[in-house]
């Protein structure tokens, strides 16, 4: 079932992303950025049902399904073997102090999207055993536009999306 995949996910990612993330906050010869563990983790994510309210909020990590294709070549009997397409979607928030402070807050946002992709797949990949999935395959990386979230430009909004697909068995 698609839920058990998604519950997967999550438990790979609330329980590796932080030790992912903290070995990147500060490459070598590179920025140092802050990059904290979401602040919620939810199932599925919808912008009009969840505006955006508060810093306190964010960042926010999004486990959505997408699609269930049954594998009919690895099935048998009362066994069968799904491939579960879900996306994994972290959005970001920064504040900016003025117009001077407008590249920085947008710059902020790109290297946290850079970053949460790579150590959210580095955790994905290295505890994907650890959950009784049997293999996740990452099919794509998406950046969003980092766009402003009021007209004054306080703050901005960015994502990026992990498509992944994650395989499980079920017995009937």
């Amino acid at each position: 079932m698609i839920e058990t995949a998604q519950e997967a996910i999550k438990s790979i990612l609330e329980t590796y992303l932080p030790a992912e993330l903290a070995s990147r906050a500060s490459p070598e010869g590179g920025t140092a950025v802050d990059l904290t563990q979401p602040a919620r983790y939810l199932l599925n994510y919808d912008p009009k049902i969840m505006p955006i309210i508060n810093q306190s909020l964010f960042p926010v990590c999004a486990i959505t399904p997408a699609r269930t294709k049954l594998d009919d070549r690895l099935s048998s009997g009362y066994v069968v073997k799904d491939w579960h397409s879900i996306g994994i979607f972290f959005l970001f928030l920064a504040l900016s102090a003025g117009q001077t402070d407008t590249l920085n807050a947008m710059e902020i946002i790109q290297r946290q999207r850079s970053r949460y992709a790579e150590a959210s797949i580095a955790a994905l990949k290295k505890h994907q055993q650890s959950t009784g999935l049997e293999q996740i395959v990452v099919d794509s990386v998406e950046y969003t536009r980092t766009l402003p979230t009021d007209a004054a430009m306080s703050s901005f909004c960015g994502g990026v999306l992990v498509s992944v697909r994650a395989r499980d068995q079920t017995t009937l």
